[in-house]
């Protein structure tokens, strides 16, 4: 209750049967009706990268920006709707920003082309070489808040839904509240 009271901006649901009612009533099933089922979700421990939580939601029939994976190698850039924002997508890397694997506002394919080399040389610095990378992901930039989803389970808390404001500055005000959480977990 602390938190929440530190914490207007957040909403905090206990319960999955809680956190899915409260996602349902946000986003309400569209005619064709969409119910989460286990299909939609990984096995227990499993990270879903970003790429991966597209899929999740989009057959939830949660509206997402229109991207496609540009899987390796990399030759020709997937069509787009231009401007759009390339990211990395790696297994383990929770802080692509930091590590500039990230790049906004590309306006045509050579600066796709130029994201990817630019993406790729970063992480090689940052020690992730390009056989790690699963692939690009090009997604149509808008404009407009951003919504970051996040579904976790703590051994202590149980399963739950974070939902913030997104953005490229998302990772520090995430590290912040997961900080906070953490030392609420250890009262």
């Amino acid at each position: 209750r602390e938190y929440q009271r530190k914490h207007p901006e957040m909403l905090i649901v206990q319960g999955l049967q809680s956190t899915i009612a409260a996602l349902a009533h946000l986003y309400p099933a569209g005619p064709g009706g969409a119910a989460a089922t286990s299909a939609t979700a990984g096995p227990a421990g499993t990270i879903v990268d970003e790429a991966g939580g597209r899929d999740v939601l989009t057959q939830l029939k949660v509206p997402v920006v229109s991207g496609t994976l540009w899987a390796p190698p990399f030759e020709t850039p997937p069509g787009a709707s231009y401007p759009c924002v390339v990211k990395a997508v790696v297994p383990g890397l929770a802080h692509r920003a930091r590590l500039g694997a990230v790049v906004v506002g590309c306006r045509d394919a050579a600066e796709v082309t130029a994201a990817r080399d630019t993406i790729l040389a970063n992480l090689a610095r940052a020690g992730f070489p390009a056989g790690k990378v699963e692939g690009l992901l090009v997604e149509e930039m808008v404009f407009g808040p951003e919504l970051l989803v996040g579904f976790s389970r703590d051994p202590w808390y149980g399963p739950y839904v974070a939902l913030a404001r997104g953005g490229v500055n998302v990772e520090e005000r995430s590290e912040e509240h997961t900080s906070e959480l953490q030392s609420h977990h250890d009262l």
